[in-house]
């Protein structure tokens, strides 16, 4: 008889914001083609980013970069637009 063990792992966010590959190249041109009008100097700035590389963190980052770009009445349903586009490219847990 075969017995099924739960495994469970223990991660940092630390460790999390190390997670690559959760964006596929077409998806991240279209990123960037839908930020472009917001966010110029971002899209510039991160225009050569290898998407099977890039992590939460990085993608965080460029968020945060691209909101602070903005005009400050756009923020809040950008950063609720960006949160969601990272929950979905880069998961926090098993769904």
């Amino acid at each position: 008889m075969q017995t099924n063990h739960d495994l469970t792992i223990d991660i940092s966010l630390d460790d999390l914001d190390a997670v690559v590959g959760g964006i596929t190249a077409a998806q991240w041109n279209d990123v960037k083609s839908q930020a472009a009008p917001y966010c110029p100097n971002t899209v510039k700035q991160y225009n050569n980013v290898n998407p099977a590389k890039l992590t939460r963190g990085q993608a965080q980052k460029m968020a945060n970069s691209c909101i602070a770009e903005m005009p400050w009445l756009d923020r809040g349903l950008a950063q609720g637009q960006f949160n969601s586009a990272l929950s979905q490219y880069f998961p926090t847990s098993k769904k």
